[in-house]
């Protein structure tokens, strides 16, 4: 996950504000994630050891780490909404390698 600041226009308002965001998800047209500025500090700290905990817990796994350049991507769909079903959705069994 990424921390993004950047200024934000609200289209119902015409009104911009900055934001500082922790970013779960980011496509061409939005950036999805939770917006810092409207937690409270225990809310923040909290946020933040659990994103500690995360990178920690992933970093065996970086190892298979990839990046693909959307232009040579072909049959893109979604396999999954949740990575409860992360093994299930990519039709892995737990005893798969």
């Amino acid at each position: 996950m990424k921390l993004r600041k950047f200024d934000y226009k609200k289209e119902s308002t015409g009104e911009t504000g900055a934001r500082k965001v922790l970013v779960l998800q980011e496509s061409n047209e939005l950036v999805e994630g939770i917006d810092l500025d409207k937690l409270d500090g225990w809310e923040w700290k909290s946020l933040e050891a659990i994103q500690e905990e995360y990178e920690k817990k992933m970093k065996p796994f970086m190892k298979a780490y990839r990046r693909f350049k959307k232009e040579n991507v072909t049959g893109y769909e979604q396999i999954t909404d949740d990575v409860g079903s992360l093994v299930q959705g990519a039709g892995l069994s737990e005893t798969s390698k």
